[in-house]
């Protein structure tokens, strides 16, 4: 998940998108969470929900797995 996770932020960081007259790059942030026996689904998708934001919040353009 996060070889897939970085294969499209550096896509999307590479790409210029254009709409109408404007053209803009867009980045993207990933929160990664390995789900394990102990875990409900529940549990996993909130850890890889705090993730995220902790990317967001510590730059941006990131993943975060651990």
């Amino acid at each position: 998940a996060v070889h897939v996770s970085e294969q499209i932020r550096k896509k999307l960081e590479a790409t210029n998108f254009s709409l109408k007259e404007a053209s803009f790059n867009v980045t993207a942030s990933f929160g990664v969470a390995q789900f394990t026996p102990e875990d409900t689904a529940e549990s996993c998708i909130k850890l890889a929900d705090s993730r995220l934001y902790t990317a967001k919040q510590s730059g941006r353009n990131k993943i975060i797995s651990q």
